[in-house]
């Protein structure tokens, strides 16, 4: 990852996740707000992105549909990481993707624990 996208994720505002097919103690994508407007999308079960891509919040938000996908829960970054560490025993998620946005997040200087 290149230097000025990682500390612009590092600068993060908020921290999403995706349950983990209801498990709310696991999950399958991280969403990084980086500011009211932008943020990246990043699914854990696949390799992690070589160039990362930001999405725009104003296009509709996460656009997901509550009754058919999984719930997208906020929470504070120490919950994050927690919830981040419970996934490691998952069959379904990348091992690499993980640990990387593992250390990602811990390096985050977020305001909010």
């Amino acid at each position: 990852m290149h230097r000025k996208t990682k500390e612009k994720l590092l600068r993060a505002r908020k921290l999403y996740i995706t349950a983990l097919k209801g498990d709310i103690d696991k999950c399958h994508e991280i969403r990084i707000q980086i500011d009211n407007k932008e943020y990246v999308w990043i699914d854990l079960k696949e390799e992690f992105p070589k160039k990362i891509i930001y999405l725009n919040l104003s296009d509709g938000g996460f656009n997901y549909n509550l009754p058919f996908d999984d719930a997208i829960i906020i929470y504070g970054k120490s919950k994050i990481l927690q919830v981040l560490n419970n996934s490691i025993s998952s069959d379904e998620i990348n091992q690499k993707t993980l640990s990387k946005v593992i250390e990602l997040v811990g390096e985050m200087r977020m305001n909010h624990t």
